[in-house]
């Protein structure tokens, strides 16, 4: 009886030990190839993989290094070429880990993955020569999607994302050569998307600084580039930002968009499609919406930094909350600059043509500035100090100037110019609820108005 219940006694204990165990698949085809693999924990994985499939030979000069320390950790290296480099050390429970190098055949790549924390999840594909991908995970239930794909014999690209805090995502996908990814997430539960095609392209996603230490969590941010030496960044981290929206998208060659968004539920869009173009946007505050689109070559949105500003106003952007900015430029050599400092202010900007300009400076509430430019060289200006004053200037042709100051409370302007070279110009200030119309059909007319 008593052998009888040793023996269970060791059944038992042999199969506990068994399904606690660490398994570990290595195979090297080639010369010079190199696997370390460490696991301490229980019941951890490791699959490397390392191999040429040119002639039916092997890779050569390849580094495969995997360490697992916890429970139920899962690792899977690829490696199809020469002097590739990978590197994975997970430390915590229930991290996975993808890194595949090669179509065929890939040198000189690097895939490095880090993982501190439980339940991470990363995947890097590089495809071609000299690609490099970076992901630090320190948290929990992050997941990362790398992907590259350069040329033979390079140079290739570069992808580098970090997760600090849990439940964050980041995804960055590359085409070309010399195109450089980067995002940094802090917090909780951000989400970040890349995607460049072309040579040369730089995107940046910043979500909750951890280096600055600001707080939130629950933003978006999605870029896409297509074309070459273009640059996009967004900032949903200087300050402290929560659910907040960015979407970027580049077409052509040497376009620049940045969107800064401090404060929550802010919502900014940028369209850029032509060449040397460039958007900045600027929202500080809650429920902000700004929305830009370029089509054509060296048009100019701001609601960032300003071209002359005036002497207390550094910057454009939108200060407070509930504002909107749209802008919408068709042509070449547009400029739009818009400031908002305020609540429940509505600013919209149209032009259709070339060399045309439009600021709208607003400090107060519940104002509104329209301008609608179709044709060459029109200017539209509007300074709004107060509450409740709303503008609406229209111009059809070329050569028009339009120019509104309010400097008072409820007072309306609605200005129409249809022919070239005419102006306009209105000032109500002092006391409250003015109202003029401009109507000027023709060339060459002129309106002065001074309402106090």
């Amino acid at each position: 009886m008593r052998k009888l219940v040793l023996a269970s006694v060791l059944m038992v204990a042999t199969s506990a030990l068994f399904a606690q165990s660490n398994t570990s698949a290595v195979s090297s085809t080639g010369n010079s190839n190199v696997v370390t693999v460490d696991q301490t924990g229980l019941s951890n994985n490791s699959d490397v993989t390392q191999t040429g499939m040119i002639g039916g030979v092997g890779g050569d000069d390849n580094n495969a290094n995997v360490d697992q320390t916890g429970d139920m950790n899962d690792a899977f290296v690829l490696t199809q070429g020469d002097r590739n480099v990978t590197t994975t050390d997970q430390t915590g429970d229930n991290n996975s880990s993808s890194q595949k190098q090669g179509l065929g055949w890939a040198e000189d790549n690097t895939e490095t993955i880090t993982q501190i924390g439980d339940g991470n999840s990363s995947d890097q594909t590089q495809y071609y020569d000299q690609n490099n991908a970076t992901n630090l995970q320190i948290g929990d239930n992050n997941t990362s999607i790398q992907y590259q794909s350069s040329q033979d014999t390079g140079p290739g690209n570069n992808a580098y994302a970090e997760q600090f805090g849990n439940n964050h995502g980041a995804e960055q996908r590359q085409n070309g050569i010399t195109n450089q990814a980067y995002i940094s997430q802090g917090d909780h539960d951000n989400y970040a998307y890349q995607n460049q095609t072309g040579d040369n392209n730089n995107v940046t996603s910043y979500q909750n600084d951890i280096y600055l230490g600001n707080t939130g969590g629950n933003n978006d941010s999605y870029q896409y580039q297509t074309g070459d030496s273009n640059n996009a960044i967004v900032d949903q981290g200087f300050g402290p930002a929560s659910n907040n929206y960015a979407y970027q998208n580049q077409s052509g060659d040497m376009n620049f968009a940045w969107s800064q968004q401090i404060g929550d539920m802010n919502d900014s869009h940028a369209v850029q499609t032509g060449d040397f173009n460039t958007v900045y946007e600027i929202q500080t505050g809650d429920n902000n919406d700004s929305d830009i689109t370029q089509t054509g070559d060296n048009n100019t949105s701001n609601t960032g930094t300003v071209v002359s500003p005036p002497a207390t106003y550094s910057q454009y952007g939108q200060y407070g909350d509930d504002n909107s900015t749209t802008v919408s430029q068709t042509g070449n050599v547009n400029e739009s600059n818009v400031y908002q400092d305020g609540d429940l202010n509505v600013a919209g900007v149209a032009q259709t043509g070339d060399n045309n300009q439009a600021l709208i400076m607003t400090v107060g509430d519940n104002n509104s500035a329209l301008m609608s430019s179709t044709g060459d060289w029109n200017d539209n200006l509007v300074r709004q100090f107060g509450d409740g004053n709303s503008l609406t200037a229209d111009q059809t042709g070329d050569l028009n100037i339009s120019t509104g100051f309010q400097l008072s409370n409820n007072n309306t302007i609605m200005s129409t110019q249809t022919g070239d070279s005419n102006y306009s110009y209105t000032n109500q200030s002092m006391t409250n609820g003015h109202s003029n119309t401009v109507g000027q059909i023709g060339n060459g007319n002129s309106s002065i108005v001074n309402q106090m």
